[in-house]
């Protein structure tokens, strides 16, 4: 009987542990198109990388690193050639992760308050070269 109630103990702890674990797993899955207060377009690729534009804050484009996503919290850092490192910490409006309020401080520039809104799950393709003369003629 002793057995009988140490195995039961023992699968309840183990569906607990499960249960608390796929709590913890709830993420907004950003990969898509966002545009945001400040006039960005930021595209996450995966869901730990992605990319931000705006040419009124660097001319170069931010290559984005996502240091979490979960239903609590999205948070991104940035590096783009010539400008300053950025960090944005934003809380979604999760279950639907639409939008995500929050600051982006950006080194040299200040800290901003910022809204990004998702406009699409879709990212975008990249463009095809377009083959040189010589590239057809060797075909």
């Amino acid at each position: 009987m002793k057995l009988t109630s140490y195995a039961a103990a023992a699968w309840a702890v183990s569906l607990i542990a499960t249960a608390g674990n796929a709590m913890a797993a709830k993420s907004c899955d950003i990969v898509g198109t966002y545009t945001d207060t400040l006039g960005s377009t930021i595209v996450f690729t995966t869901a730990k990388t992605g990319t931000a534009k705006n040419s009124l804050i660097c001319a170069s484009t931010y290559k984005l690193k996502v240091k979490k996503d979960t239903s609590k919290a999205i948070d991104v850092t940035g590096k783009a050639s010539g400008c300053g490192n950025l960090t944005g910490d934003f809380v979604p409006n999760y279950p639907t992760c639409t939008t995500a309020t929050g600051t982006v401080k950006i080194v040299g520039l200040g800290s901003f308050n910022d809204t990004i809104t998702k406009q699409s799950n879709v990212v975008p393709t990249r463009k095809q070269a377009v083959p040189s003369a010589m590239e057809n003629g060797l075909r």
